[in-house]
């Protein structure tokens, strides 16, 4: 008997590999773009995945077994209390991070002055949950995205909280991979540079055929510039060890994802014994678990295929043009208890200063290019900053405004990186800020090493000017508030250190010019 055959594009990507990266982010917990929205609250996403779930239990159990090579995180929970909403042009989204059972890592390579450059990077991973507002339609995805070199140096696990489904993508150089849940089949891929989509294709909706082959095409295309290394290894925590599973050949063979792009046939079950009519074409219809709604809010694609723009503002974070938003009422209250405190310590007049909040910075605060005070998620939410930590935050990037510290800072990428020699005392800080980055994760000693390496690795350098004010600021700050918790004096010894190596580097590309 004749079945009608179903065929899917499926992006066959990156064997599992253990990481510290997960886009599970206790940080964005109060975070302000955590609301409900009106057209779209966090219940009816919860309603609907649960649904799902139930629906798909069985073909989720089909698909999670040890020769399933896709890009699947296998079993995880959501954290519903650090979604975050977002809308854009009639789709509305919750970007929710998640708890796995597998990581990935992956082989990025892209064009650095007109020369390939290749890198291992980080894989992030979270759940997002869409809803087309004018039809009512839901629909959900794995959202796997796979940064550039460079993106992942530099922002490594906040890749996630960066790149915001329908709002803000936080400067991301890399390629978004949309799979669907329980099916893991792609839905969609889209390569992005600084923030802005550059190209990506729409897999679900093909009309026919020919129009499967041109898209097939096309995603194939897209994911040319990352290979992956085939290796997969089970996450247990608390133990000494991980279990090491190694399903797929040599751990150092990596593959081009390009080549590995392959059709999966999903024949389903028929509830009748006719054939289907002798149709040539294939019929192209959603996957069992999701409908066709496009994970991405339809926008103009960008056709620039420049280097990354690296513009800087003067604490270091990228995107600095990003739009401040105004403190909450419970923020306020926080900042205005802070800034009383500092008055009486340091005689400040706290109403020569605008104070706002900005959710995509890597930092605990920094000053914009006009001299607002724009305090990040991070400076409300660690766990690790004490209220005088808080305080001498604010007070530093006070001074910067004092004293004109402020503006966009133009970085020079340096033709061949460095890697800076560090005294004990920093490797020191540097191993602890590791043990907090982990967390509970246990790493192996190689991941370990690779991400101690990392953080030595300088591509670029700004301007003389630039780090003199960053260490002026820095030891006054440091003669204000002696006194401070030791992951703030870690971290701004850390910071002053690699100051003056830089302030070095630059001295010296500067006198080569």
């Amino acid at each position: 008997m004749k079945k009608s055959t179903y065929i899917y594009t499926v992006l066959c990507v990156i064997a599992i590999v253990i990481s510290i990266v997960n886009c599970k982010d206790e940080d964005l917990l109060e975070s302000g773009l955590q609301t409900d929205m009106k057209d779209f609250s966090l219940q009816e996403a919860k309603n609907f995945f649960q649904t799902q779930a139930h629906a798909n239990l069985t073909l989720s159990r089909s698909l999670d077994n040890k020769r399933n090579k896709t890009v699947s995180p296998g079993d995880f929970v959501p954290n519903w209390d650090a979604a975050v909403s977002s809308t854009n042009n009639g789709l509305a989204c919750y970007d929710i991070p998640i708890t796995p059972t597998y990581h990935f890592k992956a082989i990025y390579v892209d064009e650095r002055n007109g020369k390939p450059s290749a890198g291992k990077v980080n894989v992030y991973q979270k759940l997002v949950i869409v809803k087309d507002v004018k039809s009512n339609r839901m629909d959900q995805y794995i959202l796997t995205l796979i940064p550039s070199k460079l993106y992942d140096s530099r922002n490594g696990a906040q890749t996630c909280n960066n790149f915001i489904n329908c709002a803000d993508k936080g400067g991301f150089t890399g390629v978004a991979l949309y799979s669907c849940v329980y099916s893991q089949v792609t839905a969609r891929i889209s390569t992005f540079k600084n923030g802005v989509k550059t190209r990506g294709v729409f897999l679900l909706n093909a009309s026919g055929k020919t129009n499967l082959s041109d898209k097939y095409e096309q995603a194939r295309a897209l994911a040319s510039t990352v290979y992956i290394q085939k290796k997969k290894m089970v996450l247990t925590r608390g133990e000494d060890d991980y279990n090491y599973d190694y399903d797929y050949g040599n751990e150092d063979d990596y593959t081009y994802i390009g080549e590995t792009l392959e059709e999966v046939i999903i024949t389903p079950e028929s509830n009748n014994n006719e054939t289907s009519g002798g149709n040539d074409e294939w019929e192209i219809i959603a996957p069992p678990d999701s409908g066709t709604i496009d994970p991405e809010p339809t926008e103009p694609e960008s056709t620039s295929t420049e280097d990354d723009t690296v513009t800087e503002n003067n604490n270091g974070d990228q995107n600095s043009d990003e739009k401040s938003i105004p403190l909450s009422t419970a923020e306020k209250k926080a900042v205005n208890s802070l800034l009383i405190q500092l008055e009486k310590l340091k005689n400040i007049d706290r109403t020569k200063y605008t104070i706002e909040k900005q959710n995509y910075c890597r930092s605990t605060a920094r000053t914009s290019k006009d001299g607002v005070l724009q305090l990040c998620q991070l400076f409300f939410s660690s766990d690790n900053l004490t209220e005088i930590d808080r305080i001498a935050t604010i007070w530093h990037e006070m001074y910067h405004i004092d004293h004109k510290h402020y503006g966009k800072l133009e970085m020079t990428i340096l033709e061949k990186t460095i890697v800076l020699n560090p005294p004990p005392y920093i490797e020191k800080i540097l191993n602890e800020r590791l043990d907090i980055m982990y967390g509970k994760y246990i790493m192996t000693p190689e991941t370990r090493e690779a991400d101690f390496k990392q953080e030595l690795i300088i591509d670029r350098y700004g301007t003389i000017e630039y780090y003199k004010n960053e260490l002026e600021t820095h030891k006054a700050e440091r003669e204000n508030f002696p006194e401070v918790s030791h992951y703030y004096e870690n971290e701004r010894t850390w910071l002053e250190w690699t100051y003056e190596q830089l302030l070095i580097i630059a001295t010296e590309q500067s006198s080569n010019k």
